[in-house]
């Protein structure tokens, strides 16, 4: 059964638009989002969900003044970005964090960032974002959410060259931080070309130095890693009571590699390889383990473009994140220097601390877990999507910014887009109708499993303000798992929140869903109809977060 809301004769002036192409196809999990460039991967878990960090290679990308086909100088860069998923298929965008702005006259640039957290004595989870100051050092930002608000707690770098250690590091830059299992955090940093004293084997340029206990201040002195053909890309892990430091090679062909005395065969060009330590401050502890990831340019036949990987347990698998440029390739016809992050499964033995070797592909990852289509869902939450761009992205406190957020909006969605989330579980049951937070004015299809299907659904909306709009839709085309769109093919100032589907229960009552982290209530009475919270609701059923359930009068 398909539901229509009429709304009169402003649609009928409106335009229907065929749904736009993909960059990212719908068959390919990578990159992880369609709409951004992102580069120089890091991850943190809280609460069930991975929190992925990156260079916001889109700013440089949307400069004034920038030419179609100049390539990334980086040089506009002074943002972060951050995604986060819990079946790494579907990503939520939640916007952009200002390093450069909330550091101070210290700060040109913000790359490569490295997050870690910890449960503090007031209770709180704390982050801590490590980021590079382009090559000249690294700062750092502190929150207690993932994704902010967030601020500067020195107001100053934490490494520049006047550091400890740090005075003939090339450029201390591009920081990898890990905590160890005794609570001491650590941060690698440099990169650039060979120090006063290096050479191609060994340029002298990656150092590691332990923090303070507030993880915002470095204790001591820097100690040198002598990494092979070592360039940039830190990245530190702790495994089985050792550091594991993961760094991104030289473009230098490898003719001094026997003199190194490895015992490991010479990696590839700008190829992603590995140290191991069970005493980080000692230089000579650091023995060279090889290459686990070659450069994706050898797959993909593109140039051989820089690249950063974050290794991370999560769910009790590895994964490495990374970045290619195989989304400007689809936008711009070319592939040089405008990145996008990717993620794949990785074989790691951590006893060991042995990383088999992982090839990059567009496939990507297996879902972990179905989307619950009962549960309020965010509209920036796809797999895919077409016709939307960063710009389209709005802060859902601040129209005027896509600031990092917990939840961001789709705004001014042009007729034609689409996003696309990855199998949706809508059981055995069945759905019942759709609700959807829309604001502005157009036409919202539901199409599952092909953006080319038949509309199974349809919301019409018009509102100035934010409105939840419902529509009965079909129990027995809305049941099993699915691939479900969400395709404008009419808009006028179009903006897009949230959604969530009512489950078609046998008895013909709902029970309401509380968002514990915003503290929403999704309200149905004891005949299964949506309720606004502006309704007298009379006897309503409630279903707790913990399970329980309650009769109570809602007013």
């Amino acid at each position: 059964m398909l539901g229509v809301c009429a709304l009169g004769s402003v649609l009928q002036i409106m335009a229907q638009t065929e749904p736009a192409t993909p960059l990212k196809p719908v068959s390919n999990g990578n990159p992880l989002c369609p709409y951004l460039f992102t580069a120089d991967p890091t991850a943190v878990e809280y609460e069930g969900r991975l929190y992925v960090y990156g260079t916001n290679d889109t700013e440089e990308y949307l400069k004034p003044g920038r030419k179609p086909g100049d390539g990334n100088t980086y040089g506009a860069i002074g943002t972060l970005t951050v995604l986060s998923s819990d079946d790494l298929v579907n990503w939520t965008y939640h916007g952009q964090i200002p390093a450069k702005a909330l550091s101070g006259s210290w700060c040109g640039n913000s790359w490569a960032p490295s997050i870690v957290s910890r449960v503090e004595s007031d209770g709180l989870t704390h982050f801590y974002l490590y980021f590079s100051n382009n090559g000249a050092g690294v700062g750092v930002l502190t929150s207690t959410s993932p994704v902010g608000p967030w601020i500067s707690p020195t107001k100053k770098a934490l490494i520049d060259h006047s550091t400890p250690g740090v005075a003939n590091c090339s450029a201390p830059m591009d920081p990898g931080a890990v905590i160890d299992d005794n609570g001491t955090g650590w941060l690698a940093f440099g990169g650039g070309g060979n120090n006063s004293t290096g050479t191609n084997a060994l340029p002298g340029n990656a150092c590691i130095i332990k923090l303070k206990n507030n993880l915002v201040e470095v204790d001591g002195s820097a100690s040198e890693i002598k990494a092979p053909y070592h360039f940039e890309a830190n990245e530190l892990n702790y495994m089985n009571g050792k550091w594991v430091f993961t760094y991104c090679s030289t473009w230098a062909e490898r003719d001094d590699w026997a003199s190194l005395k490895t015992g490991k065969k010479a990696s590839g060009v700008c190829s992603m390889d590995y140290m191991i330590s069970s005493d980080p401050l000692n230089t000579d502890s650091w023995q060279y383990a090889g290459e686990y990831f070659a450069n994706p340019g050898y797959v993909e036949g593109a140039s051989y473009y820089n690249n950063h990987t974050h290794l991370h347990k999560y769910k009790d698998n590895y994964y490495v994140l990374y970045h290619t440029t195989w989304l400007e390739g689809a936008k711009d016809g070319q592939a040089r220097t405008f990145r996008s992050m990717s993620i794949n499964k990785a074989r790691v033995a951590d006893r060991l601390q042995y990383i088999a070797p992982v090839t990059a592909d567009n496939k990507g990852v297996e879902q972990l877990k179905a989307m619950n289509p009962y549960e309020t869902q965010q509209a920036e939450t796809t797999a895919t999507g077409a016709g939307l761009e960063y710009v389209n992205f709005f802060n859902a406190s601040n129209d005027a910014s896509n600031l990092s957020h917990e939840n961001l909006v789709i705004g001014n969605i042009p007729a034609g887009a689409w996003t696309m989330v990855r199998g949706v579980d809508f059981g055995e049951n069945g759905a019942k109708s759709l609700i959807a937070k829309l604001k502005g004015r157009g036409r919202l299809e539901i199409r599952l499993d092909d953006i080319s299907s038949n509309t199974v659904a349809e919301l019409s909306f018009s509102s100035p303000g934010w409105k939840e709009v419902e529509e009965a839709v079909s129990p027995d085309v809305f049941k099993g798992k699915h691939d479900v769109y969400f395709y404008f093919p009419e808009t006028r100032i179009a903006q897009f929140d949230e959604w969530c589907f009512t489950e078609n229960l046998a008895n013909g009552i709902e029970a309401i869903q509380i968002d514990k982290k915003v503290g929403k209530v999704a309200a149905h009475n004891l005949n299964g109809q949506h309720v606004s919270a502006t309704q007298n609701r009379g006897l309503t059923i409630i279903r707790m977060p913990n399970g329980q359930v309650k009769k109570v009068h809602l007013k």
